[in-house]
């Protein structure tokens, strides 16, 4: 009837009672739909409290507090769902958090947000693979891609088959030969001189390079690295 509030209202007193997702989800969509952005916040706090371990709350409300660009506010409920996460889920949700930082407004300071939470999983048999990618390519998002070739290949060291430090690596190949194409593609007296203490493309090349054919050199490699390997040479 055109009442979104009471509807709200009525459906999150039933998930309240009742302690189901399902109903929360519900109260959280009207509340989106109406474009109650702050309500629907207030639902998945609720939704949090009345299911203390309910992943799919925390899910929630972290998306939603990444989409309104309040991503400081994430630190919380990132850290609690990470504990509450199974192994294979603790390493997609690692995976995720570059992506994260892209969407932020203030990029820096969600990357040293990151950063700071993925620590406790730097060397942990289940995640140290996910967290050396995650933040290597945190740090190519600031432009820093030696930083990442470096968190690439002890990723590498610790899991040789594993695919993440390579197509890092590749995404380094890709993006130095942009930028040496770009620079060629300027006049001589317009080209800028690298800055002092900046990594030239050629090097960055030559380490993204040697992690890729790191990989390569194994036996039942996935054929895909091998395709966009060749892309990027040619």
């Amino acid at each position: 009837e055109g009442e979104p509030g009471d509807a709200v209202e009525l459906v999150l007193q039933a998930a309240r009672e009742h302690k189901d997702d399902a109903l929360y989800r519900r109260a959280l969509q009207i509340a989106v739909e109406a474009g109650a952005g702050e309500k629907a916040l207030a639902i998945t706090r609720s939704w949090r409290q009345a299911m203390p371990r309910s992943t799919e709350a925390l899910r929630t409300e972290i998306q939603l507090l990444i989409a309104f660009d309040r991503v400081p506010d994430t630190a919380e409920p990132l850290k609690h769902l990470l504990s509450l996460s199974t192994p294979a889920e603790r390493s997609a949700l690692i995976s995720s958090l570059p992506r994260a930082q892209q969407h932020a407004k203030d990029k820096a300071g969600a990357a040293e947000q990151f950063g700071r939470l993925l620590q406790p999983y730097m060397d942990a048999p289940d995640t140290r693979t996910a967290a050396r990618v995650a933040l290597g390519r945190i740090r190519l998002n600031q432009g820093q891609p030696l930083v990442a070739l470096e968190l690439a290949a002890q990723a590498q060291e610790q899991d040789p088959k594993a695919l993440q430090p390579v197509l890092l690596a590749l995404d380094v190949m890709n993006g130095a030969s942009d930028g040496a194409q770009a620079r060629a593609a300027q006049p001589a007296e317009a080209a800028s001189a690298p800055a002092k203490g900046a990594t030239s493309s050629t090097e960055l090349v030559a380490k993204a390079e040697k992690i890729v054919r790191r990989y390569l050199a194994q036996p039942d490699t996935e054929p895909v690295v091998r395709q966009a390997f060749a892309s990027v040479l040619a």
